[in-house]
C-alpha cells in the first residue's frame, strides 16, 4: 500500500536547504561581533630625526586611552631600536611616566633622554610599545657624527643573546635525559 503524499510533510531536503539559509543569514551578525577592540593611542616624538652624536636625544611619548574603560595606562613604554637596513635589534630600553597619577580619559606623558654618543652613526628604527595593549607607534633617526657607541647600552642584548643560548641548551640536554629514561623503562 503507498503512503499518502499529503500537502503537510515537506521532504527532508527542504529541512537542510532551510537550514542552510538560516545560518548563511546569521553569518554577518556573529562577523561584526567578533572585531577587536580599540587599542590606545601612542605617539612617539623625538627631538630631532637627525642627531649628531654628542648631542642628547629626547624621546617623548604620549599615550592616550581614549575613555575606553579596560584601557589601563602603563608604568612605562618599551623602547626597541633596531639598525636599518639589516633589521637587527641594536638595544632596548624604558621609557618611564611623568606623573603618578593617570586615568584612563587622560593623555600619559612618558619621557627619557639619552646620548646620542650610545649609537654609531647610522639608520635607527624607534619602536615604543604599550606593554599592556601591545600598541605601538614607530620613528626613524639618523645619528651621524662618529659615536663610538656606549658597551653598556647594548650590554642587554650581549645577555639576552647569551641567555637564550645558554637555555636552548639545556632543553636539548632535558629532553635526551627524558628520552633516555622513557627508552630505559620500556
Amino acid at each position: 500500500m503507498a503512503k499518502d503524499a499529503g500537502l503537510g510533510t515537506i521532504p527532508a531536503s527542504r529541512y537542510t536547504i532551510t537550514a542552510a539559509v538560516i545560518f548563511l543569514l546569521l553569518i554577518p551578525g556573529i562577523a561584526v561581533a567578533s572585531t577587536p577592540p580599540v587599542q590606545p593611542s601612542l605617539l612617539l616624538n623625538i627631538s630631532s630625526s637627525d642627531v649628531h652624536s654628542d648631542m642628547p636625544l629626547l624621546l617623548s611619548v604620549r599615550w592616550n586611552g581614549l575613555g575606553i574603560p579596560f584601557h589601563e595606562p602603563p608604568e612605562s613604554i618599551i623602547v626597541d631600536v633596531f639598525s636599518l637596513p639589516e633589521g637587527k635589534q641594536v638595544a632596548t630600553f624604558s621609557i618611564p611616566r611623568l606623573e603618578n597619577a593617570c586615568g584612563r580619559d587622560e593623555i600619559c606623558t612618558f619621557e627619557k633622554t639619552i646620548g646620542a654618543g650610545d649609537l654609531q652613526s647610522g639608520n635607527y628604527m624607534l619602536i615604543a610599545t604599550d606593554p599592556l595593549s601591545s600598541a605601538f607607534d614607530r620613528q626613524v633617526i639618523t645619528v651621524t657624527g662618529h659615536g663610538a657607541g656606549s658597551p653598556g647600552f647594548h650590554a642587554g642584548i650581549a645577555q639576552e643573546q647569551v641567555f637564550l643560548g645558554i637555555s636552548f641548551g639545556l632543553a636539548v640536554l632535558l629532553s635526551g635525559i627524558l628520552v633516555y629514561l622513557i627508552r630505559d623503562r620500556t
